[in-house]
């Protein structure tokens, strides 16, 4: 195994008690993406004031994913005022264009909007509204990039006015970044202290998690999954839906089997193969086969021409045996030694026929093997 450096990306979102006790769907969604050497992570947490506010929150983590795929260099070299405009502008054309094929109002599709996209050394992270994004360093506590933001009792969302002036944009080298994390104001809860301004140990866990190459990604999720569930559904204030959304960039070894299998695709070998030559040796194969069952339906003739002399042959003296050898010898003698030598006859024949056997099984399986030689090298 090599070490070879990779990204990793794991994320979960939760009904929070509150919905689950009105009966309304989680309105917090997640969204990664991996494209043109770009990787995306998106977290959206829907107003819960707005009554499809979860169609909302989707798309707007589903655009910043596509977007930034497709557009991250030219991007990134803009300002960030600039970038700013440029992606609230495609994330609210998105969400008009679905309210009007729902027949809603573009305020019922709500939600605030945090990402982070990296290429190669560089990052570009957004963030409207509360939630959290974090990041990580090896060997130290997680820090804070981009805290929650609340106007009193409020936040802003992507559809507000003035969500333009509130759209705080992070692009940098990565430099010692070895990852991030995304959560909605739920999860703050559970994950950042008020108090102190800064994030819990259980962070540092989920990254730890994210890092092992042993655990499959449906496994980790899983795990975040029922992390919130039994731990974070409880510690949220107003009962909140919950989310979580991780991404690693890590150099260990990778177990290629885990998670996708990356196939290092080679040249084909340089063999020279006569392709004339795979059918002379099965010819030549089925040619000495053929002899072989030919001789041995002959050998069986003579096997049944000797069990119909031994059946004509009695002892010495009986009708018909004038002129036969078995009356030169003791009484007995000649039936037994013929005995012997058709059994050793019949025997003989038995190990042949289980040879030709052996050779059919080893012809057949020969001309697979060069099949599929020829298969691989054409």
């Amino acid at each position: 195994m090599n070490s070879t450096k990779s990204i990793r990306v794991a994320g979960a979102y939760v009904t929070g008690k509150s919905h689950l006790e009105k009966n309304i769907p989680c309105q917090d969604r997640t969204f990664s993406k991996t494209l043109n050497g770009v990787t995306v992570i998106a977290l959206a947490d829907g107003a819960g004031s707005c009554a499809k506010s979860d169609i909302g929150a989707e798309i707007a983590t589903q655009f910043i994913a596509e977007f930034l795929c497709s557009n991250f260099d030219a991007v990134y070299e803009k300002e960030e005022k600039s970038v700013s405009k440029i992606i609230l502008g495609g994330i609210q054309e998105c969400l008009n264009q679905k309210a009007n094929e729902i027949n809603a109002d573009i305020k019922d599709l709500s939600s605030t909007i945090l990402f982070v996209g990296m290429k190669n050394n560089k990052y570009l992270a957004g963030h409207i509204g509360d939630g959290l994004i974090g990041y990580f360093k090896d060997k130290e506590d997680a820090k804070i990039l981009s805290y929650p933001y609340n106007e009193g009792e409020y936040t802003v969302f992507t559809t507000n006015t003035h969500a333009l002036e509130n759209f705080r944009i992070y692009k940098e080298n990565l430099k010692d970044i070895k990852g991030f994390i995304l959560m909605s104001d739920g999860t703050c809860d559970s994950l950042y202290d008020l108090k102190n301004k800064s994030l819990t140990g259980y962070n540092n866990k989920f990254f730890s998690l994210l890092n092992d190459h042993r655990v499959s990604i449906k496994i980790i999720e899983e795990k975040i999954k029922k992390a919130i569930k039994s731990k974070f559904l409880d510690k949220s204030i107003n009962g909140d839906d919950c989310s979580i959304n991780l991404l690693a960039l890590t150099d260990s070894v990778h177990i290629a089997s885990i998670d996708k299998v990356k196939v290092k695709v080679s040249d084909k070998p340089d063999l020279v193969l006569d392709e004339k030559e795979p059918t002379k040796t099965i010819n030549q194969l089925q040619s000495s086969f053929n002899s072989l069952n030919i001789s041995f339906q002959k050998i069986e003739k003579k096997v049944s021409n000797l069990k119909t002399i031994k059946g004509d042959t009695g002892p010495r003296g009986s009708k018909g045996d004038k002129g036969s050898t078995g009356s030169q010898g003791p009484p007995g003698a000649e039936g037994a030694t013929g005995n012997v030598e058709l059994e050793s006859i019949l025997q003989w024949g038995k190990n042949v026929k289980i040879w030709l056997i052996i050779l059919s099984v080893a012809l057949v399986g020969l001309g697979g093997i060069l099949a599929k030689l020829l298969f691989f090298i054409n």
